[in-house]
């Protein structure tokens, strides 16, 4: 099942292709994830991996500190794979 999940971009592990994420937020809100948002507890961070290769390229982008949404998918072998992710450092979008 997917999860939403809402962070700060912690630092690119290139390495293992693992971005780390402070983590703030998490939702089971599905399929949106638009309400739902419950604090996550203590200094958490989290590991999610990319979906394919060009995903990566876009991650490797990312600065450290920038709040991101995400919505990601265990695979079953403790790997957190990102379906989407967006950039929430401006304005919340306002539908007309």
């Amino acid at each position: 099942e997917p999860t939403g999940i809402r962070g700060t971009v912690r630092y690119i592990e290139k390495d293992r292709q693992t971005l780390w994420l402070n983590w703030e937020q998490r939702s089971d809100a599905r399929p949106l994830f638009e309400t739902g948002w419950k604090l996550v507890p203590g200094d958490a961070t989290l590991a999610v991996q990319p979906q394919d290769s060009e995903q990566w390229e876009k991650l490797l982008n990312l600065s450290k500190g920038l709040p991101l949404e995400l919505i990601v998918q265990d695979d079953g072998k403790g790997h957190r794979h990102i379906l989407s992710y967006e950039d929430i450092s401006g304005p919340p979008k306002i539908p007309l």
